[in-house]
This record gives C-alpha cells, sequence and structure tokens, in this order.
C-alpha cells in the first residue's frame, strides 16, 4: 500500500552548458559548447561556481491527490540576479493533473513570470493506471513463493 501523505524537501543545483562568451557561443558546436561552458569564465573558476543556480523547496502531498508547494530560486548577481519565491498548489486524478503556481519576485530585477500564475496541465497518456491490478499469470515481483517442507509417508 503507498503511503497517502508525504512531506517532501528538495535541493536543486544547476549550470547552462552554454559557452560564457557570446562570441565562443557562435564558433562552437553543441558538444564544444558543452564542455567548454565548464572552463570559460573570463575570471575563472570562481566565475565558473558563480553560473551555478540553486533552488530548495517543500511540498506537501494529502492523500496522493492533492498538492501544496513552496519554494526559493536564487541566481548570482553577476549572472542575472534572479531570486523569487514559488508558492503552488495541484491535484491530480486518473485523467488528469493541474497545477498553478505563483511568483513572488525578491530582488531588483524585474523577472516576466512575476505576478502572473502558472497552470500546467498533464495528461497522463503513456502511464500505466496506479488502480490497475496485475494479470493472474503475471507474479508482482515483491512476492515469494513460500517455503515448501516435504514429508514422508
Amino acid at each position: 500500500m503507498e503511503k497517502e501523505n508525504a512531506l517532501i524537501a528538495s535541493l536543486e543545483f544547476n549550470k547552462l552548458l552554454v559557452p560564457t562568451l557570446f562570441e565562443d557561443q557562435l564558433n562552437s558546436n553543441l558538444i564544444q559548447g558543452i564542455f567548454s561552458s565548464f572552463s570559460d569564465a573570463p575570471n575563472g573558476f570562481s566565475e565558473e561556481l558563480k553560473e551555478i543556480t540553486w533552488a530548495v523547496g517543500m511540498e506537501y502531498r494529502f492523500q496522493n491527490k492533492f498538492t501544496l508547494r513552496s519554494g526559493y530560486f536564487k541566481e548570482s548577481p553577476n549572472k542575472g540576479f534572479r531570486q523569487y519565491f514559488t508558492f503552488g498548489a495541484g491535484f491530480e486524478s486518473q485523467l488528469l493533473s493541474v497545477d498553478l503556481s505563483y511568483l513572488v519576485n525578491n530582488s531588483e530585477i524585474q523577472n516576466q513570470l512575476q505576478n502572473k500564475i502558472r497552470i500546467s496541465i498533464v495528461l497522463p497518456i503513456f502511464t500505466k493506471n496506479k488502480g490497475e491490478e496485475t494479470p493472474e499469470n503475471e507474479v508482482p515481483i515483491e512476492s515469494e513463493a513460500p517455503a515448501s517442507t516435504a514429508t514422508s509417508k
């Protein structure tokens, strides 16, 4: 049986895999751009670390149907200076999932997504329904055959 309620914490780090300098972006192919993005910052390794964004979040799932979530995103002031809080809620059924989120800007730089409600709708087209039972000729992986004891007369 699945747990019906859950509290989930997350921590995420991201780095764009594109060259820092625009001229390098024009003169490199995809693979070169990815690998050069780890060593092309003009001020060395300390600037490469500033290219990493991070986010932290918390989510509460109630009966695997309703979700409340909140999070925070931060980017270096030298690399875009996006900083914002997010708040959201979602609902999941067998037919679809609906998520709403709202972004609250926390920096001096304006963000195109601030003060807007975002809606996501997911249709589970290629997923197995949670309520499906295992066919009779298929044995679930977690089950084990009982040990038999032989007795002779």
